[in-house]
């Protein structure tokens, strides 16, 4: 910036006073979020600076806008991009722990049902629905009309006896 002479920051600036807060509406209706559109329109007039060879009064509004524009097909290219790239990591982590789901990781599950079905018929629905559905005490006890601490009872008995047989079964 300091190659810049006092005329050309005089424009640039010119152009921020006249444009940034109608730019700044226009970026927050493509975010929905004030500070990125504020982040945006920093980022656009600093742009404009590389640009500001081309900047003709006449046309300085479009060319603003045009820029602006331009940021927001980027912005969503780029968002879109992201997305299918954390989708492919997505399925390929659930593709590896499928085929990576052993005999052994199926039989201590099995041995895990079998301890279930020797526990009281409470105590292992609590254990199956905070292990299989991943409900939270509070909700589990609303769903069984139970207390919480019922719903706490029943979780650290059964997970104690599960973990004692997985344990046996290990040291095997």
């Amino acid at each position: 910036m300091e190659n810049l002479s006092n005329h050309q920051k005089t424009d640039i600036g010119a152009l921020y006073r006249r444009y940034a807060e109608e730019v700044t509406r226009f970026f927050a209706a493509y975010t929905r979020d004030l500070a990125q559109a504020q982040d945006m329109t920093q980022d656009l007039f600093v742009k404009l600076m590389g640009y500001e060879a081309m900047i003709v009064e006449e046309t300085e509004k479009s060319f603003v806008f045009t820029i602006a524009r331009r940021m927001i097909v980027d912005d969503a290219r780029h968002r879109q991009f992201v997305r299918r790239a954390v989708e492919g990591l997505a399925y390929e982590q659930e593709q590896f722990w499928q085929e990576s789901e052993t005999l052994e990781c199926k039989q201590l599950r099995e041995m895990e049902v079998r301890k279930l079905r020797t526990l009281p018929k409470k105590m292992a629905e609590v254990y199956e629905l905070t292990r299989f559905q991943e409900l939270t005490a509070q909700e589990i006890a609303v769903r069984m009309g139970i207390s919480k601490r019922t719903v706490e009872y029943h979780l650290l008995v059964s997970r104690r006896a599960v973990r004692q047989t997985l344990r046996r079964a290990l040291a095997v």
